[in-house]
C-alpha cells in the first residue's frame, strides 16, 4: 500500500467538503421542487447561509422566480 495515510485535517476537510454538496444538492432539490413563487420564497427563506452564497444556487433561484413570474 504506496497510498500515504490521510491525515485527520485532511479527513475533516473531505467530510466537510462533502457535507456541504450534501446540503447544496437538498437545496437544489428544495428549490426545484417548489410548486409556485409563493413556495419558491419559503423554501428560499429556509436555506442556509452558505447555499444562499452559492453562485449556482442563487442562478437556480433566480430561473424559478423568472419561471413562475411568467405564469
Amino acid at each position: 500500500n504506496n497510498k500515504p495515510e490521510l491525515t485527520y485535517q485532511e479527513e475533516f476537510e473531505a467530510y466537510k467538503k462533502q457535507k456541504r454538496e450534501e446540503m447544496l444538492l437538498a437545496c437544489t432539490e428544495k428549490l426545484t421542487d417548489a410548486k409556485s413563487l409563493e413556495e419558491l420564497k419559503e423554501v428560499w427563506a429556509g436555506l442556509p447561509v452558505e447555499a444562499k452564497e452559492e453562485s449556482g444556487i442563487v442562478t437556480l433561484k433566480e430561473e424559478m422566480k423568472k419561471k413562475y413570474e411568467n405564469i
